[in-house]
């Protein structure tokens, strides 16, 4: 796994870091298929530079879809099968 942080904010003892992680993902077999999800964790540390509570906001539905271990929204269905799908050639009005 790797993560990018985009954003890092501290005020006090608070850390606020955002960023997107990408790469394996434990417990899933691999796919070979790139991942990225975002994420948000927020560090609280005491007095002597301990974390002493992370809280986490993770994109793990959308990572999981990215994974094909669960199955796409209904949206993202409708935009495959529509790239799938060839445009129709419209023929010219003398050939008909």
């Amino acid at each position: 796994m790797h993560f990018d942080i985009e954003d890092l904010v501290a005020e006090g003892t608070t850390v606020v870091c955002i960023g997107v992680m990408s790469g394996t993902l434990y417990g899933v077999p691999a796919t070979d298929r790139p991942t990225a999800a975002r994420h948000v964790h927020i560090l609280t540390f005491n007095p002597a530079g301990l974390v002493i509570d992370h809280l986490a906001v993770r994109e793990g539905v959308a990572l999981l879809r990215q994974l094909g271990v669960l199955p796409p929204t209904r949206v993202q269905a409708c935009r495959a099968r529509d790239a799938a799908v060839p445009a129709p050639v419209s023929e010219p009005l003398e050939d008909r």
